[in-house]
């Protein structure tokens, strides 16, 4: 293992996490990122639920708030719910991540943009470009956590172009009332998709919109802004595109000796009900890093059936009308249900769905959409 290299193209938060793990085990690792810093530009809105305390140790460097409770918005409804979330500034999180797998030895080369490939001899030999010219570095195995328009999944044939929502969100300074419960709203124009409200401290709050049906993204941001009437200054814009995970992507092709892996957003891994890929990828990572290291394919039993899940769920609350949507939220406000929506995070989203069926077998009624599915 001391004789091979693992490269690591993209230095996000999945990058750099699995590049702290196969360093961890003892493999030399070197990271490339086409941009001049880890975290930049800004996609996330920084949200996650309780899950992440799996992964990462939550530290004053990049956590900026504490949640502890959701606002579900529908057409003619809303109900308010416990939830326990954090708000990172993702940027800070990214950079952390980034200094914690170089204090193991892993080597970072910024502004190297992936360009192509040569086969030579019993190695992988990938070409970048730099702002002073051509590099070229050897590897046994190149792993793409490059994002959802992966080079590396272009480059080496893996998978045809996928489906994406748009997201797109404001950093607006203003005054906040509720600094520790978000918003999120559905239905109507959004069927397909969602929006959403963050308040990030006391003087900062996100509003976002995502969709398929990209030309409705503005539209739709504005109109959420006017209605909550948040008055301020839009101090910073980011948009970027969800993948929508798709249960046949390949992740894993064998070239001769060399083995190519697509992780994170590059593999898809985005949970389909709220775009968020930190959790899932970190699984996906957790749970397959050893097979990366042995050249194996990563089968991800756990992290699979987590996102299919999610993109069943996601495909079922597609098919809801407004008057459904409303109905849910009335069902939703529940002493019991608010019990277990408060014990179960979005994350654990089987276990949160079996456990309300049990309890609450009327909501089986939805699962009437599932034959629409397909």
């Amino acid at each position: 293992m001391a004789s091979e290299t693992f490269i690591v193209i993209g230095a996000g938060p999945a990058g750099s996490f699995l590049a702290y793990n196969l360093a961890k085990a003892g493999c030399k690792v070197l990271v490339f990122e086409e941009h001049e810093s880890a975290g930049l530009p800004v996609h996330c809105t920084g949200l996650f639920t309780e899950k992440i305390k799996d992964y990462v140790n939550l530290s004053d460097e990049f956590l900026v708030n504490t949640l502890s409770s959701v606002e579900i918005h529908t057409q003619n409804s809303k109900v308010l719910l416990k939830s326990n979330e954090y708000v990172v500034n993702r940027a800070k999180f990214d950079e952390y991540l980034h200094k914690e797998a170089e204090s193991l030895g892993v080597k970072y080369y910024f502004n190297h943009k992936l360009s192509s490939y040569e086969k030579r001899g019993s190695s992988l030999q990938l070409v970048f470009e730099t702002p002073n010219g051509v590099e070229k570095f050897d590897c046994s195995t190149i792993i793409g956590c490059d994002g959802p328009l992966s080079k590396v999944n272009e480059l080496f044939n893996m998978n045809p172009k996928g489906e994406f929502y748009l997201g797109k969100q404001f950093l607006i300074k203003t005054s906040i009332k509720k600094i520790s419960c978000y918003g999120v709203f559905f239905g109507g124009e959004l069927s397909d998709f969602f929006g959403w409200i963050v308040p990030v401290d006391n003087t900062h709050i996100k509003i976002g919109v995502g969709s398929t049906i990209h030309s409705l993204v503005n539209k739709k941001l504005r109109s959420i802004r006017k209605s909550l009437n948040i008055k301020g200054k839009v101090v910073e814009v980011n948009a970027g595109l969800i993948p929508i995970y798709n249960p046949y992507r390949e992740i894993y092709k064998k070239i001769g000796r060399f083995n190519v892996y697509l992780m994170g957003d590059a593999a898809g891994f985005v949970k389909a009900t709220s775009g968020g890929g930190v959790i899932p990828s970190f699984s996906a990572i957790t749970e397959c890093y050893k097979n990366i290291i042995h050249g194996e394919y990563p089968k991800l039993p756990k992290t699979r059936r987590e996102l299919l899940s999610h993109l069943i769920i996601r495909r079922v609350m597609t098919k809801l009308s407004d008057s459904e949507w409303d109905m849910l939220i009335k069902d939703f406000d529940d002493k019991r249900v608010r019990y277990i929506i408060s014990r179960q995070n979005r994350d654990n989203l089987l276990k949160l769905a079996l456990e309300l069926v049990k309890s609450k077998p009327y909501l089986l009624k939805y699962a009437r959409f599932l034959p629409k599915m397909f």
